[in-house]
């Protein structure tokens, strides 16, 4: 019998929790990981649940379903003295909650969530040292004694092993589980994938001081790339030459935006942008941004 368990060990803020729902034709367990960056538009009026997509792509940054729900049957009716909260499988459709994999959160994971728990049956808290868990390619967590099987951006060191009491009536039994901290690494994107070949700046015409379109948080550009597999991110990369003004914008998006204060100096503004894609291609390119009097 399978013990699916997951709880935070610190205590996290709220913005750190994400709720999702359970995919369509699938279930779910905790100590599951899933990403979701994307909000449910099936929900009207929608603004905290996302939809739980299956992690493909070593890069990812993910979720992982905690035991903060409750189980629901096929049936739709909650079950009737079930005192085992570990045996719960959410069914599609259902929201559960979920907390974000920052760094050095710390969590009690089961070992039953893992692809390959057999093989970690022999580790103990006087052997556990250089050994992870990582997400591998089928968006599974993966024990390894070896750090050169970490492929993914996002793994775990184990910290501790623990034995989490269990319900019942005589409440004797124990499930193994790991004390685990989140860390990152740099992942290489793969060399099939495109590379970013050039950024474009589609620029606002005619943009001039005292104009609207130099006030305070006005676009004055919207970016796009050739290449690179989306979605692409941007941000301004520091160059004291071609990046001169970047303290005088902000990007939100694909927009460049006139930062706190408007522009009131007629002349090239300089701007240095970094995109990065999903696959972790990255690009630069400057521009030049001209106002006028």
């Amino acid at each position: 019998m399978e013990h699916y368990i997951c709880r935070t060990v610190t205590e996290l803020p709220g913005y750190m929790f994400a709720l999702i729902k359970v995919p369509e034709g699938d279930s779910m367990a905790a100590g599951e990981v899933y990403k979701a960056e994307t909000l449910d538009t099936t929900i009207s009026g929608n603004t905290t649940v996302y939809v739980a997509e299956y992690v493909t792509d070593k890069n990812d940054l993910p979720v992982i379903a905690l035991n903060d729900s409750f189980e629901t049957l096929l049936d739709g009716r909650r079950p009737d003295g079930q005192p085992d909260y570990t045996q719960y499988v959410y069914n599609e459709g259902e929201v559960i909650n979920s907390v974000r994999l920052d760094k050095n959160v710390k969590l009690e994971l089961g070992t039953d969530t893992l692809s390959n728990q057999l093989d970690m049956k022999d580790i103990d808290d006087t052997n556990l040292k250089d050994t992870w868990l990582y997400i591998n390619n089928e968006g599974r967590l993966t024990w390894s004694n070896s750090f050169a099987n970490v492929s993914s951006r996002v793994y775990f060191v184990i910290e501790a092993v623990k034995y989490f009491r269990l319900g019942g009536q005589s409440g004797m039994e124990f499930a193994r589980t790991l004390v685990v901290r989140v860390k990152h690494q740099n992942v290489k994107s793969n060399p099939g994938d495109p590379d970013i070949t050039k950024i474009n700046a589609n620029l606002t015409p005619n943009l001039k001081i005292g104009e609207e379109n130099v006030a305070s948080g006005a676009v004055i550009a919207t970016l796009s790339v050739e290449g690179g597999t989306a979605p692409v991110t941007y941000a301004f990369k520091t160059n004291p030459t071609v990046g001169a003004d970047n303290d005088k914008f902000v990007i939100d998006g694909d927009d460049i935006k006139v930062g706190a204060n408007a522009l009131t100096e007629a002349k090239t503004y300089m701007l240095y942008v970094e995109a990065t894609d999903t696959k972790g291609k990255v690009f630069d390119e400057g521009f030049d941004i001209p106002v006028s009097e």
